[in-house]
């Protein structure tokens, strides 16, 4: 649900990633969600559904990860982003993790400046 709204909506995606840093009441509202979304990765975890590996930092990845495809196909492909989300969450499951990860999660702070970055032009 959330990845087609992604897909329709540009600036859900926007507000997904944390890239309004200077909309303070915004921002309140993206750190409740997102302190919501760890307790869902929490009981993922728990459950042994999601690989044990996967963090809420990689979850904000993943969101970005769909918004960018999404919004680069929106007029030529409009439905291409969901062939790429299958992808991405199927990655996820318990039994797809069969390779140790090849670096460190990021810490929320790295993750948020990288997510800034994404949307600065002076960076790519």
């Amino acid at each position: 649900m959330l990845c087609a709204l992604q897909a329709t909506d540009p600036a859900v995606a926007d507000v997904i990633s944390g890239r309004n840093p200077g909309a303070e009441r915004l921002m309140t509202a993206c750190d409740r969600t997102m302190d919501a979304a760890q307790q869902i990765v929490r009981r993922a975890h728990e459950a042994g559904a999601l690989r044990p590996d996967f963090t809420n930092a990689d979850l904000v990845f993943a969101f970005a990860a769909n918004a960018l495809p999404a919004r680069a196909t929106a007029e030529a492909a409009p439905n291409a982003w969901r062939r790429q989300a299958v992808f991405l969450l199927d990655g996820l499951h318990t039994e797809a993790a069969r390779s140790s990860l090849p670096a460190d999660h990021l810490t929320r702070a790295q993750a948020e400046e990288a997510l800034r970055n994404l949307g600065d032009d002076r960076k790519a």
